[in-house]
């Protein structure tokens, strides 16, 4: 469970999602991130263990189910390593992040509806919801197979997507190029 890098200083919802993972029949990782002490969240269930800065890639690689705030990073990373989400964006890409994975069956989640609000007001409040739906989402990702396939098959999409390092060649190619670089079919630059 993260809040990624942003929206991590939330922590009543920290809170909120401990309790509703408390004593199920799995065992929860509460990564707070950097400048949130482990000593703010109190007392926690002998299932859930809480940390500051975690290895991401480390606890995924041990992950059935990822609870978060819907940020790009996260919802990238955990669909890459093929694992179902539990959504609670807050602002920002999260609501369409949310959204989009939900869509595609590979999550759940809250997504708070759209008041109109003048633009000056900024995003609108999050409403956290019940205990139960986090508690109760978060079992359905574990227990119905479905949510895993459609995050496995993302992950196969995504393993067959070129790497950073081809896109920074790209780039690379075509500032060399004089900015004048198109990709052909073989993804070879060649000039305009």
């Amino acid at each position: 469970m993260t809040l990624g890098t942003v929206f991590n200083g939330n922590v009543p919802l920290f809170r909120l999602i401990a309790d509703a993972l408390a004593d199920q029949p799995f065992d929860v990782v509460i990564a707070l991130g950097h400048g949130i002490p482990r000593e703010s969240l109190g007392e926690v269930a002998g299932n859930v263990r809480v940390g500051g800065y975690l290895p991401q890639a480390r606890i995924l690689e041990r992950a059935s189910v990822v609870v978060s705030h819907g940020g790009y990073g996260t919802v990238s990373a955990a669909l890459a390593a093929g694992l179902p989400l539990f959504l609670l964006p807050m602002g920002a890409d999260q609501p369409y992040n949310a959204e989009r994975c939900i869509t595609a069956g590979a999550a759940l989640g809250v997504i708070q509806p759209e008041a109109p609000r003048p633009p000056q007001a900024g995003p609108p409040p999050f409403t956290p919801p019940d205990v139960a739906v986090i508690r109760d989402g978060t079992r359905r990702l574990l227990e119905e197979p479905a949510f895993r396939e459609a995050a496995r098959a993302i992950a196969a999409e995504i393993a067959l997507m070129p790497t950073a390092d081809y896109a920074a060649e790209r780039l690379e190619a075509a500032v060399r190029a004089g900015g004048e670089a198109r990709l052909q079919g073989s993804g070879t630059p060649t000039p305009a």
